[in-house]
């Protein structure tokens, strides 16, 4: 799913594709006496999650604060992996251009990955402006695994289209901007999602020239309780895309008419122990669950679709917080009954994460 509130994104380019690191702008209004104060460096989340993959990404921002009245240009950026004696044991940097205006704030995604990163790690980062100053955040990396049995909400020979990797559009969200923060939105409320779509063995993703939804092999895939709880929201009015590639028939609600409005028809499920299940973008007319329903891992409970923020068939998945978009935190997902192809340890009782370009097969 994209985000598809008015939200201003700006690509920075660097050396190559490979290098380039994001960064959205907002035009936030300084306190009274503001201007006095220097510019500062935060981080969105302060404890990034990561995974148990083998280069751990730490999906979190950089916030440089401008409350000055004068614009700043950054120059680089530098992050530092720290052992638990402070010492470094990793250390990257990237040229970063970006202007910073007068009584603004930038947001910068992390561009980093590491090698190193570990529990009781910390990364320290820089970043200088031009003229020379730096400013410095120093983050605590938390390993974060999910509590509940999680499965793959559709089964067969799947491929992550989209995750939540450096280059992913869904944790390229650009929250500080002005419309963003009027509507009480303060955080990536799709962070961690992942975007599900059946292959073939060639890694097509449909037959014949994909212009109709029928011909993606994601199109009506029944769709699974990915685990045990209780529905607490469903959605099940909205109207497929007719053509992929397009949101011809979204119909876009207001937040205060429907908060999820993005999502399409959609199913959320609490599991109980603050994590809540969500998968969307399903098939008009298809939810065969309410609210209040008790659910089993496995158990169907709609078919897949492309309504809403869709741009093509496929099962928009996270694993959140809550209801809603604002004030909404996700955390990555392991699921226990796949086989991720190409992998050197495969296991058919771990929980593996998933992320952009995994191809696997679930049970």
């Amino acid at each position: 799913m994209k985000f598809a509130l008015t939200l201003t994104f700006v690509l920075v380019a660097c050396a190559g594709l490979a290098s380039q690191a994001a960064v959205g702008q907002s035009t936030a209004s300084p306190a009274a006496g503001s201007r006095a104060r220097a510019v500062t460096l935060r981080a969105n989340p302060e404890s990034p999650c990561f995974d148990e993959s083998s280069s751990p990404y730490l999906n979190f921002d950089l916030i440089v604060d401008n409350p000055t009245d004068k614009e700043v240009k950054t120059k680089e950026i530098r992050a530092f992996v720290l052992d638990g004696k402070s010492e470094v044991i990793e250390r990257r940097f990237l040229p970063q251009s970006a202007s910073v205006t007068a009584a603004d704030d930038v947001l910068i995604y992390n561009p980093f990955s590491f090698a190193t990163v570990r529990p009781g790690t910390r990364v320290r980062y820089e970043v200088e402006l031009e003229g020379g100053s730096v400013n410095t955040v120093t983050v605590n990396p938390q390993l974060c695994r999910t509590k509940t049995r999680l499965v793959s909400p559709i089964s067969g020979r799947l491929l992550i289209a989209d995750g939540y990797d450096r280059l992913s559009h869904h944790r390229r969200s650009g929250y500080l901007d002005p419309g963003s923060k009027k509507l009480g939105i303060t955080d990536n409320f799709q962070r961690f999602a992942l975007d599900f779509v059946a292959v073939a063995p060639d890694g097509s993703r449909y037959s014949g020239d994909g212009k109709h939804n029928e011909d993606w092999f994601n199109w009506r895939k029944p769709v699974r309780a990915v685990g045990d709880g209780t529905v607490v929201a469903v959605f099940n009015e909205q109207p497929d895309n007719d053509t992929p590639g397009s949101e011809n028939l979204w119909t876009q609600r207001s937040l205060a008419e429907n908060e999820m409005t993005t999502y399409g028809n959609f199913v959320l499920i609490d599991h109980g122990n603050g994590e809540f299940s969500l998968t969307a973008h399903l098939h008009n007319g298809s939810v065969l669950v309410k609210k209040g329903d008790g659910v089993k891992a496995g158990q169907l409970i709609a078919e897949a679709g492309n309504s809403g923020s869709s741009l093509g068939p496929h099962l928009h998945y996270e694993l959140r917080t809550g209801w809603g978009v604002r004030g909404i935190r996700n955390m990555p997902a392991y699921f226990s009954n796949v086989t991720v192809l190409g992998r050197d340890v495969l296991s058919k009782n771990a929980a593996v994460p998933l992320n952009t370009g995994d191809v696997f097969v679930a049970r």
